[in-house]
């Protein structure tokens, strides 16, 4: 008999943000179908965590026994359902929202699953097949912190991150990368970190960038780098405090623009984390 395990239990009270009313549920290792009916009949669930399970199904009102979630988790589960806009029809209050799945579980999801959310807060989606970054994957979201990473992203609109003036983290590691399109880094003023770790690009065209005036750390590691203008850095991001170029350069370029960072109150590094 196929069986859906719930696990709920109260929070402390000082686990913020979640206050004394509110609980938590785990499925774990569970297989079946969930249903609203089968997810709680506890009106003040704020955390739901769907985590190494083989989940078949999921009704699309199945969230709606869940009108005050907050955090919602789902990680390492195989061949779990396709993500949609309608699971998320009754869940106005999700501020936190992380989907990691296997690398070779195919994982689905609509580009518009997160349209209009508008306390959205914190968004990772981890080895799921997106390919291309646009401004149609975040209509009515204002994010702080988006992570891509392991995506197979190989192209993004020139708008995609356009809406989104709170952003302060973008992850976008582990893609395929390339180039980007000139625009791409408009209206991003809040933006302190910036990864773009593992990915294709051999050189930073300028005229592609847009300045990011808040921007404190940005990562090249693991992308075949082999152009650089290190006075550009600065000039587009004048409150950076640490770059890493990874080490496709030659140990006599590495030292020159090490000198050359060193004018500029610039940490740089040449680190490449999987060699």
């Amino acid at each position: 008999m196929k069986t859906l395990v719930l696990l709920a239990f109260l929070v402390c009270a000082n686990c913020d943000p979640f206050d004394e009313d509110t609980f938590k549920i785990f499925i774990t290792g569970s297989k079946g179908k969930i249903t609203k009916k089968k997810l709680t009949t506890k009106k003040n669930v704020g955390y739901l965590d769907i985590s190494f399970s083989t989940v078949e199904a999921i009704e699309p009102d199945s969230f709606c026994a869940l009108p005050n979630l907050k955090t919602l988790y789902i990680n390492g589960n195989d061949h779990f359902p396709k993500i949609t806009k309608q699971l998320f029809q009754c869940t106005p209050k999700l501020f936190y929202v992380t989907i990691d799945a296997y690398e070779k579980a195919n994982q689905e999801l609509d580009r518009d699953a997160f349209t209009g959310l508008k306390d959205l807060n914190f968004l990772r989606l981890n080895d799921i097949n997106i390919g291309r970054i646009g401004k149609d994957m975040f209509v009515g979201v204002d994010l702080e912190y988006l992570n891509l990473v392991s995506c197979k992203i190989s192209e993004i609109d020139n708008d995609a991150f356009s809406t989104m003036s709170r952003l302060k983290e973008l992850h976008l590691g582990h893609n395929l990368i390339k180039t980007f399109k000139p625009g791409t880094f408009q209206n991003l003023p809040k933006l302190t970190e910036l990864m773009l770790n593992k990915n294709k690009i051999e050189e930073i065209q300028w005229d592609q960038w847009n300045p990011l005036p808040s921007l404190k750390s940005l990562d090249f590691g693991d992308n075949p780098l082999v152009v650089c203008n290190i006075t550009k850095i600065k000039e587009f991001f004048p409150n950076i405090h640490y770059c890493n170029l990874a080490d496709s350069f030659s140990a006599k370029q590495q030292a020159a623009f090490i000198e050359e960072s060193k004018k500029l109150n610039l940490t740089l590094r040449f680190v490449d984390y999987y060699r």
